[in-house]
């Protein structure tokens, strides 16, 4: 039986693979289930959903570079940030990317016109959030760099903001800044 994934909004998909023209093998994800899809996920792979875009992917899973403790403390000042209904991370070997649903996106309306409790909001609050890049911190040796995205025409990419070889005052120092203005008034260092 072929292994299913859900994504936040109820999709099904399966993974299938393929030989290419140099006779690797490649795997990809597909919503048509069929004898071909497989019945488990490939040693050394992972299923992904990007949280901005919502697509699904199939991705090499890489040697994390992150300690718990600094994971721990990076969801601690993201719960601590009022100006955020909620946040995703994604976690992939050196580097993590922060997803914000930021305050005033409607959410918080919603919460108080169904009355839901938090568990069923939680639930409820995956499918509907909408929720964007917002940080992005990777490890070089043992220097950690803090990027955001600049929004500006003539940049449109990640631009470093911070960079330090302390992780906790990195994070500290620039996640109070997701959901609010001045998030947009940290500019590059480099």
């Amino acid at each position: 039986m072929a292994k299913e994934f859900k994504t936040r909004k109820g999709r099904t998909y399966y993974i299938k693979s393929r030989t290419t023209k140099k006779g690797n093998t490649t795997y990809f994800m597909t919503a048509k289930l069929d004898e071909e899809c497989l019945n488990k996920s490939p040693d050394g792979y992972e299923v992904f959903e990007k949280y901005d875009t919502e697509i699904f992917y199939i991705r090499k899973k890489k040697e994390l570079k992150f300690s718990n403790e600094d994971l721990t403390f990076i969801k601690k000042e993201l719960k601590n940030n009022s100006s955020i209904d909620a946040y995703e991370l994604d976690v992939n070997g050196g580097e993590i990317k922060i997803y914000t649903a930021e305050k005033g996106n409607g959410m918080s309306s919603l919460k108080s016109l169904l009355s839901l409790d938090k568990q069923k909001m939680a639930f409820l609050g995956k499918a509907l959030l909408s929720y964007e890049e917002r940080l992005k911190i990777q490890v070089e040796g043992k220097e950690y760099i803090v990027m955001r995205y600049c929004y500006r025409g003539s940049v449109d990419d990640w631009i470093v903001i911070d960079e330090g070889d302390n992780l906790q005052e990195l994070a500290k120092k620039n996640i109070v800044h997701l959901g609010k203005e001045s998030y947009f008034e940290l500019y590059p260092i480099r």
